[in-house]
C-alpha cells in the first residue's frame, strides 16, 4: 500500500496594514469634507439675534466707559 499523508498547507498571515491605512485615510477625508460643508453652511446661514425693543435706547456700559476714558485722555 502507498503511504498517503495529507498535509495542511498554511498560508502565511496576511498583512492588512496597507488596507487599513487606506481605509483610515478615506474616513478622514470624508470627515474633513463633512466638517467643511457644515462650517460653510454655518457661515452663510447666520440668523440675527433677537433683541427686545424695550432696551433699544439703553447704551451699553462698555460704551459708556470708553467715552469716559476717551474724554480723560483728550483733556
Amino acid at each position: 500500500t502507498e503511504n498517503t499523508e495529507s498535509y495542511i498547507v498554511l498560508e502565511p498571515p496576511r498583512n492588512h496594514t496597507n488596507e487599513n491605512l487606506k481605509r483610515i485615510r478615506r474616513i478622514m477625508q470624508e470627515t474633513q469634507k463633512r466638517k467643511s460643508t457644515e462650517e460653510g453652511a454655518k457661515k452663510t446661514a447666520m440668523k440675527p439675534l433677537w433683541r427686545s425693543k424695550e432696551y433699544d435706547n439703553v447704551e451699553s456700559k462698555v460704551k459708556q466707559k470708553l467715552k469716559v476714558v476717551s474724554n480723560i485722555t483728550v483733556n
